[in-house]
């Protein structure tokens, strides 16, 4: 851009903070044992709930490559998720 500047070419710079942002939430949770068993979770409940009447709760999906770029939606879905369960112990975690 400084060399286009230079020549009087220059034009508006955007950078994409969505890349560095992405850079980031990786560098910090790629290895996060929770975010590990929170990814693992997800692709569970998608796969129990998958051609079934409740696919629509199922969770976004999230590609490998640009797992921190939309990571949001998996967020967002959990957020989602949690405020339509019930409050108090899973069924599973019953004795």
């Amino acid at each position: 851009m400084a060399l286009l500047g230079e020549q009087g070419l220059s034009s508006p710079c955007l950078d994409d903070i969505s890349h560095a942002v992405a850079g980031m939430l990786k560098r910090v949770y790629q290895d996060h044992p929770s975010f590990e068993t929170f990814l693992s979770a997800c692709g569970r409940v998608s796969g129990q709930l998958k051609h079934t009447m409740l696919a629509c709760l199922t969770p976004a999906k999230v590609r490998t490559k640009a797992r921190f770029m939309h990571v949001h939606r998996l967020c967002t879905w959990a957020d989602r998720v949690l405020k339509l369960s019930p409050p108090g112990v899973p069924r599973r975690a019953r004795p």
